[in-house]
């Protein structure tokens, strides 16, 4: 079992109802499988955690005009295992809330 320092943003988007969107992983993917997260992923090097969050949506969602109001929330530490080999992922987990001002049904995975 190796472990990696990893650093991450997510985006919490919020409707008007106060219900957050979030995204079912498919139960292949080797983090988390089939559980309910956050969108986001990886802060690549030379990224800061507001243009991975950025990125992230677009690359996942595809239409930034469904935000409003995006701010940070706050920093946590996080720990997780890989479900194929057991590598443990840990570091920090950048948090950002925003207003989702669409339909879910103008929603493309991606």
């Amino acid at each position: 079992m190796s472990s990696n320092i990893y650093k991450a943003s997510v985006i919490m988007p919020i409707n008007s109802r106060m219900e957050m969107l979030l995204q079912q992983k498919d139960i292949n993917y080797l983090w988390n499988p089939n559980l309910w997260c956050f969108f986001g992923g990886k802060i690549e090097p030379g990224e800061t955690a507001s243009e991975t969050r950025d990125r992230e949506w677009s690359e996942e969602i595809g239409n930034k005009n469904l935000l409003e109001n995006v701010y940070f929330f706050r920093h946590f530490p996080f720990y997780d295992v890989h479900s194929g080999n057991g590598t443990i992922r840990k570091g920090i987990l950048y948090v950002y809330s925003a207003d989702f001002v669409g339909n879910p049904s103008e929603i493309k995975l991606k």
